[in-house]
């Protein structure tokens, strides 16, 4: 499951779906030290992109439509079956082994909050429904409309980009 900071996990439950929106206006904070690839060797910020929607479109992905909602993977590891990598093409994998070839601190965070998106199978509307409406507040700001109609949707801060995003669905606590 998700991690998310201590000051939200008192009175939510965090899920890995996210609005489309929030999910493609990621960016990765330019004061973040600059490690990344192998080792943790030195790597510059990505300033070929503004953010990750423009990253994922620089690589011809098949992500989700905007009415729909994006998983994201927490926790550095995910299982996938043989078939998941037909969700994109050859041409999507070959552009994705490039930029991972030598990686910037930007490629890393962007390929880390993509893989659900790449390999999961769009959600059903009725799917999408029943999340949506069980949803309490979206982490990060004022998105109404987005992902629901409700009018119940109130600012949550982000407080730790490596471990929160924003756009994230939160559920109350059963």
């Amino acid at each position: 499951h998700p991690y998310f900071s201590p000051h939200c996990q008192n009175a939510y439950k965090a899920t890995t779906m996210h609005v489309p929106s929030q999910w493609k206006s990621f960016t990765v904070p330019k004061d973040e030290p600059q490690r990344g690839g192998v080792g943790g060797a030195v790597a510059s910020h990505n300033s070929r992109v503004q953010n990750l929607g423009e990253w994922i479109d620089n690589l011809h992905a098949n992500i989700p439509a905007a009415n729909s909602l994006v998983p994201v993977c927490y926790g550095r590891s995910f299982a996938i079956q043989r078939k998941q990598l037909n969700r994109q093409s050859i041409e999507t994998w070959k552009l994705l082994e490039q930029v991972l070839s030598r990686p910037t601190v930007d490629d890393v965070a962007y390929a880390e909050r993509s893989w659900a998106a790449l390999l999961s199978n769009p959600l059903r509307g009725d799917v999408r429904e029943a999340l949506t409406e069980r949803t309490e507040r979206i982490l990060g700001g004022d998105i109404m409309g987005e992902a629901t109609a409700s009018a119940a949707f109130k600012k949550f801060s982000v407080r730790q980009w490596k471990k929160e995003m924003k756009g994230m669905l939160l559920w109350k606590h059963e």
